[in-house]
């Protein structure tokens, strides 16, 4: 019915919908690029071709990046990863939506994480960024925000150990046992 595309309600692509579909399909142990729909002509269409004709833009959310980036293959992922950075990326002050935070800044490193050695400027600056955003108790949002809180530290967390840094992981892992309560 739509050429093999998957769309939102509002009849849009949006490559955060192809990448958890992907995602899923290989999850569920489908080998997403023969997992294919047909044209009201019977012309088949594969989902993986639908997916990196998408414009690397045309995204609904950044924090969807991570789903699209991981579902992406070789040049199409790193085409995503460039467009992530230019649109949501400043050295120094890390990743922008609705302002620059620890929590935003965990994402954007999470999701290039696979590509952190094409991208090693990028990483080193987000992992001094996350850093900036820490304390000995734990790390907080932003500026605004100075409260350590279990998000933030969480997502430190979750960045660190999809680069693979445990070391860095275990800090905040340990740091994040300080938010534990009785219930």
């Amino acid at each position: 019915k739509n050429q093999g595309k998957l769309l939102t309600e509002s009849g849009e692509e949006d490559l955060g919908l192809y990448g958890a579909c992907i995602v899923a399909l290989q999850e569920l142990g489908y080998d997403a690029k023969s997992f294919c729909g047909y044209d009201n002509m019977g012309e088949e269409y594969d989902v993986i071709s639908s997916f990196e004709a998408v414009e690397p833009n045309k995204i609904s959310n950044p924090y969807y990046y991570r789903l699209a980036i991981e579902a992406a293959e070789g040049e199409f992922a790193k085409v995503l990863c460039d467009q992530f950075i230019s649109d949501y990326y400043t050295l120094g002050k890390g990743m922008n939506y609705w302002g620059y935070g620890c929590d935003n800044t965990a994402v954007f490193l999470t999701a290039i994480a696979v590509y952190a050695s094409d991208y090693s400027e990028y990483v080193n600056d987000a992992m001094k960024i996350i850093a900036g955003y820490t304390t000995d108790k734990g790390a907080y949002y932003s500026e605004q925000y100075t409260d350590e809180n279990a998000n933030s530290t969480a997502m430190a967390l979750m960045a660190f150990s999809a680069l693979g840094d445990c070391d860095t992981a275990l800090k905040y892992y340990n740091m994040l046992l300080n938010f534990q309560g009785e219930t």
